[in-house]
């Protein structure tokens, strides 16, 4: 295990020789040396909202918490393809476990049946699959399934695999294994195909596309792909935390149901500021948030349209939250699901900051590559002049 651990390392990260290893050392060294005795998070000067719904209260005409949601899309493949087709090369077999996938698997396709979500409903799929070798699945969907066919299936200088790497998809590596694998695929990580823009934006979940684009031998396994829509993904839950993509950009959130009102209570010391980001995805109208103390006049009203966007708030918060326990926000409108992207009360009186440190993180970047480094050639001029007034 460790000397194939070391081996994948040296595969993937080139070794850039110890000397860049000596301004990460320094940094940690200052940082240990300049930061005040004490967190700011365990001072009580900056409080995550996310981190304190445990003692948060909500109230509001959401459904009860055991209400379930919509039923999801589930293809359940035990003794039927679930109208599943396959295209090209491939043969379906139904068994009592799943749908065996046969054939040659690098020059074929497995098409759903015809679909129509919105991609902004999906939340995620969910596929359960297990194979006799190792395969690298593909996850695909499309607005136009006749479009896609179209493309595909044409003659030209690029073969059936190479048209399929053009467009974006979700990749899974799968090992063999005995008994099948779940895997979660956020809807997120289903970048629209170069035509799929959709009517007024919009796009929509016409076809899924599965691919295996290694081919070769043994045999492809599926017991069951859900379609899970964000419905059924807040079903059963009037308030939580959930990782939320909005215009491409992902916050920790605060959700609660809407019309709706969440409670904190979490005492913020002397002056303070909360700094969060509001939305509602949803595009069918216009929201009223109010935010306040318990028991108090709200002291911000805004107004907000649904959609597919964050809406900063930024704002001093009155005198008296040590007083007042807490903090409340409430939704007026229909019935929907609001969201505070990464909410936190931050004190702003006579605090002893900590130092500012900005960590700047490259994947596979080879530093014998760098001009800061020694390179020859001017590859990286804005990292040279970064590191050129760094310590």
């Amino acid at each position: 295990m460790e000397i194939s651990l070391k081996s994948a390392r040296s595969r993937r990260f080139p070794p850039p020789g110890r000397f860049i290893w000596i301004p990460l050392l320094l940094v940690l060294i200052h940082l240990a040396a300049c930061s005040p005795s004490g967190s700011p998070d365990s001072a009580g000067n900056l409080v995550h909202l996310t981190d304190h719904l445990q003692g948060a209260t909500y109230v509001g005409s959401g459904p009860d918490p055991a209400t379930p949601g919509s039923n999801p899309i589930r293809y359940r493949f035990r003794s039927t393809a679930a109208g599943w087709t396959a295209r090209g090369a491939l043969k379906l077999e139904p068994t009592p476990y799943g749908l065996k996938v046969r054939g040659d698997l690098a020059d074929g396709l497995l098409m759903s049946p015809e679909l129509d979500i919105p991609l902004r409903k999906l939340h995620e799929l969910v596929l359960s699959i297990r194979v006799s070798e190792g395969k690298e699945v593909r996850l695909f969907w499309t607005e136009s399934d006749r479009r896609f066919l179209q493309f595909w299936s044409q003659e030209g200088a690029l073969s059936f695999p190479e048209r399929l790497h053009l467009f974006r998809s979700a990749r899974l590596q799968v090992l063999p294994t005995r008994d099948f694998q779940n895997f979660r695929i956020a809807a997120r990580n289903l970048d629209p195909p170069g035509w799929a823009s959709g009517e007024g934006g919009t796009a929509r979940v016409r076809r899924l596309f599965l691919h295996f684009p290694g081919g070769g031998s043994g045999e492809v396994e599926l017991a069951e792909i859900s379609l899970i829509r964000s419905d059924d993904h807040f079903a059963g839950r009037n308030f939580g935390v959930e990782s939320e993509m909005l215009a491409g950009i992902v916050r920790e959130s605060v959700f609660f149901r809407i019309p709706g009102r969440l409670t904190w209570n979490v005492p913020v010391p002397g002056r303070a500021r909360l700094e969060t980001f509001l939305a509602i995805p949803d595009d069918r109208g216009e929201w009223e948030f109010e935010i306040g103390y318990p028991g108090g006049e709200p002291f911000l009203r805004q107004r907000i349209t649904g959609g597919q966007e964050w809406h900063e708030v930024s704002l001093d918060l009155p005198s008296g939250m040590e007083q007042a326990g807490g903090l409340t926000v409430s939704v007026r409108g229909e019935s929907g699901i609001a969201l505070l992207g990464s909410p936190i009360v931050a004190a702003t009186g006579n605090i002893k900051q900590p130092p500012r440190v900005i960590l700047y993180v490259a994947d596979a970047l080879s530093a014998r590559h760098l001009g800061s480094y020694g390179y020859t050639r001017t590859t990286t001029p804005v990292l040279d002049g970064l590191a050129a007034e760094g310590a």
